[in-house]
């Protein structure tokens, strides 16, 4: 069985929660924002092209006229970072519009646009929300829009290692890099599949990861120090850890088209056992998942089981931990096999008739069932 890259468009996790009220898309430019670009039909085109870009982003970029056809080959959806950026700001009677703090003129004929998304909190009282970028080219008598990723690594290393394609802006630790090589070729194995090929962005932290896929400015990139993000329609890791190794988004690009209906705490704790959590592995963060449940008696073992909200040491949810625990007691029990059942058919998603079908555990003994995997931590 062959898997090929998915297709399918996959909201982004770190997109704010709309809250459904309208927004102000007016769109206007700084006094400064075109000090590089004097040619007045230049800047009339690049604004004409940018507001048409921005009516449509959140429609999805296969139905925006201003992105390059030929681009969306390459990647279907570069701007899923941007869909719905204006709506959501802390206060539903606050006004959000963007502000074009500059165009640069950059390689090849293009131009890089800062976009700043305003907030409006009082008449007196305006705070950027989110600062943006965006690569904007003229092909024929039009102007497209492009991801800045490509702008910004431009200069960057460029390395293949076995099946993984990495994209670095130092260096490379190929000890690392074949070790992530071997794992994804572990992982198509035990599905009797072909490996998949990865793209690897390796980043120093999550603050240049977000700043090289379009974020100048956005809260969500100071949330942590380690991290990162999956396109999982490439195939393309974003490593936010300064590190080659990030088997645990990996394990979803197969997961995800495998089993298409997988309740998302067996999904998670999947890619948990085989690829631990936040540079952590699964036995270091079960202790974090015993000290937190001995800490706090009074919790329902159950519903830590499915609730993703409850997060231990190192901000893991300790969800991830106790289904990466069951997954690997499944896994040394019934094989690859007993996993299959475990993420269950197209559509199931009932977490404990998953888990009773496959080992006999039930909710009446499921808090035993789960100390008695933590016992020897």
């Amino acid at each position: 069985m062959k898997i090929k890259a998915i297709i399918t468009f996959l909201g982004v996790v770190f997109i704010k929660t709309a809250f459904g009220q309208s927004v102000d898309s007016t769109l206007t430019f700084s006094d400064e924002a075109y000090s590089l670009v004097r040619d007045t039909i230049v800047q009339k085109e690049i604004r004409t092209s940018l507001v048409g870009f921005l009516d449509n982003k959140n429609k999805g970029s296969l139905n925006n006229p201003f992105i390059d056809s030929v681009y969306l080959k390459k990647n279907m959806e570069p701007f899923s970072w941007l869909i719905g950026i204006e709506i959501g700001p802390k206060n539903a009677h606050h006004r959000m519009y963007p502000v074009v703090l500059a165009v640069v003129p950059v390689e090849n004929s293009s131009y890089l646009i800062k976009l700043a998304y305003m907030e409006e909190v009082s008449p007196k009282t305006v705070t950027p929300n989110v600062v943006a970028s965006l690569i904007v080219k003229k092909n024929g008598s039009k102007y497209y829009f492009y991801n800045p990723i490509d702008h910004y690594t431009r200069l960057w290393g460029r390395q293949t290692v076995g099946t993984i394609d990495y994209i670095y802006p130092n260096a490379l630790n190929m000890d690392n890099a074949r070790q992530m090589d071997s794992a994804n070729k572990s992982i198509a194995r035990k599905f009797n599949t072909q490996p998949l090929t990865i793209t690897y962005y390796k980043f120093d932290d999550p603050e240049q990861l977000f700043k090289t896929i379009g974020f100048d400015f956005i809260p969500n990139m100071y949330y942590s120090t380690s991290g990162g993000l999956a396109e999982q329609w490439t195939n393309t890791v974003l490593a936010g850890n300064n590190s080659e190794l990030y088997i645990h988004e990996v394990v979803h690009f197969y997961t995800s088209v495998l089993f298409p209906g997988r309740a998302r705490a067996i999904d998670e704790g999947y890619a948990t056992y085989l690829g631990g959590s936040g540079g952590v592995d699964i036995d270091k963060l079960a202790v974090f998942a015993k000290n937190y449940i001995k800490a706090n008696p009074q919790a329902d073992v159950k519903a830590l089981a499915t609730d993703l909200s409850v997060r231990v040491e190192g901000n893991v949810p300790i969800t991830y931990i106790l289904s990466g625990l069951i997954c690997r007691d499944i896994e040394q029990k019934y094989g690859v096999n007993g996993i299959k059942k475990f993420f269950g058919p197209d559509g199931e998603k009932d977490y404990f008739k998953v888990l009773y079908a496959v080992n006999k555990v039930d909710k009446k003994g499921f808090a035993s069932y789960v100390n008695e995997l933590l016992k020897n931590y």
